[in-house]
Protein backbone atom coordinates (compact mmCIF):
# COMPACT_ATOMS: atom_id res chain seq x y z
CA UNK A 1 0.00 0.00 0.00
CA UNK A 2 1.64 3.53 -0.84
CA UNK A 3 2.24 5.80 1.75
CA UNK A 4 -0.20 8.91 1.70
CA UNK A 5 0.62 12.81 2.43
CA UNK A 6 -0.88 14.09 5.78
CA UNK A 7 -2.63 17.73 6.95
CA UNK A 8 0.36 20.25 7.10
CA UNK A 9 -0.74 20.36 10.49
CA UNK A 10 1.54 17.06 11.42
CA UNK A 11 4.14 17.27 9.03
CA UNK A 12 6.84 18.59 11.60
CA UNK A 13 6.08 15.18 14.31
CA UNK A 14 6.14 13.22 10.90
CA UNK A 15 9.55 14.30 9.88
CA UNK A 16 10.62 13.99 13.68
CA UNK A 17 9.60 10.34 13.53
CA UNK A 18 11.65 9.56 10.13
CA UNK A 19 14.80 11.73 11.70
CA UNK A 20 14.41 9.30 14.63
CA UNK A 21 14.36 6.68 12.40
CA UNK A 22 17.10 7.26 10.39
CA UNK A 23 19.43 8.52 13.37
CA UNK A 24 18.76 5.02 15.54
CA UNK A 25 19.65 3.07 11.67
CA UNK A 26 23.21 4.88 11.45
CA UNK A 27 23.62 4.79 15.57
CA UNK A 28 23.34 0.70 14.89
CA UNK A 29 25.28 0.43 11.83
CA UNK A 30 22.81 -0.73 9.29
CA UNK A 31 21.89 0.72 5.85
CA UNK A 32 18.27 1.53 5.03
CA UNK A 33 18.32 -1.80 2.79
CA UNK A 34 19.70 -4.28 6.18
CA UNK A 35 16.79 -2.05 8.21
CA UNK A 36 14.28 -2.80 5.54
CA UNK A 37 15.05 -6.49 5.48
CA UNK A 38 15.48 -6.77 9.60
CA UNK A 39 12.00 -4.91 9.74
CA UNK A 40 10.56 -6.88 6.61
CA UNK A 41 9.58 -3.62 4.79
CA UNK A 42 11.22 -2.53 1.85
CA UNK A 43 13.81 -0.26 1.14
CA UNK A 44 11.71 2.37 -0.67
CA UNK A 45 9.34 2.64 2.92
CA UNK A 46 11.91 3.22 4.68
CA UNK A 47 13.29 5.72 2.15
CA UNK A 48 10.27 7.84 2.51
CA UNK A 49 9.96 7.56 6.72
CA UNK A 50 13.16 8.97 6.69
CA UNK A 51 12.49 11.52 3.99
CA UNK A 52 12.29 15.09 6.04
CA UNK A 53 11.64 16.51 2.48
CA UNK A 54 8.20 14.97 1.68
CA UNK A 55 6.61 13.92 5.24
CA UNK A 56 4.38 11.16 4.99
CA UNK A 57 1.60 9.30 7.23
CA UNK A 58 3.14 5.13 8.27
CA UNK A 59 1.75 2.73 9.94
CA UNK A 60 1.76 2.32 13.50
CA UNK A 61 2.23 -1.64 12.70
CA UNK A 62 5.53 -0.46 10.54
CA UNK A 63 7.16 1.45 13.63
CA UNK A 64 6.99 -1.31 15.60
CA UNK A 65 9.03 -3.63 13.33
CA UNK A 66 11.28 -0.76 12.58
CA UNK A 67 11.43 -0.34 16.39
CA UNK A 68 12.25 -4.51 17.02
CA UNK A 69 14.55 -4.65 14.31
CA UNK A 70 16.50 -1.43 16.06
CA UNK A 71 15.97 -3.10 19.48
CA UNK A 72 14.64 -0.02 21.15
CA UNK A 73 11.77 0.74 22.12
CA UNK A 74 8.68 2.25 20.31
CA UNK A 75 8.87 5.67 22.55
CA UNK A 76 12.06 6.11 21.22
CA UNK A 77 10.71 6.77 17.62
CA UNK A 78 8.54 9.41 19.21
CA UNK A 79 10.86 12.00 21.04
CA UNK A 80 10.56 14.95 19.85
CA UNK A 81 12.94 17.87 19.87
CA UNK A 82 9.56 20.65 19.99
CA UNK A 83 7.34 19.16 22.70
CA UNK A 84 4.20 20.92 21.88
CA UNK A 85 1.65 17.51 22.30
Amino acid sequence: MPMKAVNSKYNTKLIEIGLNVERHRKLRGFTREELAEKADESRNTIANIENSSKPHSMALGTLFKIADALEIPLKKLFEFETEDY
